[in-house]
C-alpha cells in the first residue's frame, strides 16, 4: 500500500470512529457515574486521544511474526499502561526504572487529565466536611473522626 493510502485511511476512518466510539463511551460513563456535563467535552478529546494512542500500539504489535505473539504483546502493553498509571501503585511509590513507564505509557496521563477535568466540575456535597488528618495515627482518643486523611 501507498503513505497516501494509509493516510486517508486514518484521516477519514480511524479518527472519525475513535470518537465516535470515545463518544458512546463517556456518554455511558457520564450517565452511569452522573459526572458533571460541563467536563465531558474536554474529556472526550482526552478519551479520544488515549484510545486513538492504544490503537496504534495495536498496529504496531500486528506487524509481529505470529497474531498470537502480537495479540499478547498488546495485552501486556496494556496490562503494564493500567498497573503503572498511578491509580494502584502511585508513581513516587516504584522504583525508577519502572517509573518510567508511567511517564511513556498513555494511561497514567489519562487517569491524572481525567481527574483534573471531571473532579473540579463536580458539584458541591451538602453535609461533607474537609478532611483533617489525623495527628498521631493509631490514637483512637485524638483520632475521633476514625479515619486517616491521605495528604
Amino acid at each position: 500500500y501507498k503513505a497516501t493510502i494509509y493516510i486517508m485511511a486514518v484521516t477519514f476512518i480511524q479518527l472519525p470512529m475513535t470518537v465516535v466510539s470515545a463518544f458512546f463511551a463517556q456518554v455511558t460513563l457520564y450517565a452511569i457515574a452522573n459526572y458533571p456535563w460541563s467536563a465531558f467535552g474536554y474529556d472526550l478529546v482526552i478519551y479520544a486521544t488515549v484510545t486513538w494512542t492504544f490503537d496504534n500500539i495495536a498496529q504496531i504489535f500486528s506487524l509481529a511474526p505470529h497474531p498470537v505473539l502480537g495479540v499478547l504483546s498488546y495485552l501486556g502493553v496494556w496490562f503494564v499502561s493500567v498497573i503503572y498509571s498511578g491509580i494502584p501503585i502511585k508513581p513516587s511509590d516504584t522504583i525508577w526504572p519502572f517509573r518510567t513507564l508511567w511517564y511513556i505509557l498513555p494511561a497514567g496521563h489519562w487517569s491524572t487529565a481525567h481527574m483534573a477535568t471531571v473532579w473540579p466540575a463536580m458539584p458541591k456535597l451538602s453535609g461533607t466536611q474537609r478532611c483533617e488528618p489525623c495527628k498521631s495515627p493509631g490514637d483512637i482518643e485524638a483520632c475521633t473522626t476514625n479515619f486517616f486523611c491521605n495528604k
